[in-house]
């Protein structure tokens, strides 16, 4: 009888795992993310591949700022679109910060999109549900 509750047990325990590791929610903000985001679109088609609303680049500057400290390392993988991505303080600069990266949009005045970049990071450590969909390239 002992034996058959550890069974159930462990059978529960990886059903509840793997549930975990499907249900949660995904990062959007990805390389893959980037790549659907094309100069011309508008704010809201950003939106809809982002899953989420852009802040404003001060406000993201200072998140990224406290994370950086002792957590976050940048990675070599770094996108822009056109190459020489600025920031343009004229216009409406967005960003969308994930778990793998960063992405920032350049809107001119009628919410296009007029530039775009990625700029990939990753965290010293990361949580056993974000380490295993690394892994598994999910």
């Amino acid at each position: 009888m002992k034996r058959k509750a550890k069974w159930m047990a462990s059978v529960l325990a990886l059903l509840s795992f793997a549930t975990a590791l499907f249900v949660l929610p995904r990062d959007y903000i990805t390389p893959a993310s980037w790549k659907k985001i094309r100069v011309g679109m508008t704010e809201k088609e950003v939106e809809d591949i982002l899953h989420s609303r852009g802040q404003d680049f001060e406000k993201a500057e200072k998140q990224l700022f406290q994370l950086k400290t002792g957590r976050l390392i940048y990675t070599d993988i770094s996108f822009e679109e056109p190459v020489g991505f600025t920031w343009d303080d004229k216009l409406d600069n967005k960003v969308w910060l994930g778990q793998r990266g960063a992405i920032g949009i350049v809107f001119d005045k009628e919410g296009i999109v007029k530039s775009r970049m990625f700029q990939g990071y990753r965290f010293t450590e990361s949580n056993l549900i974000d380490g295993l969909r690394d892994w598994l390239g999910w």
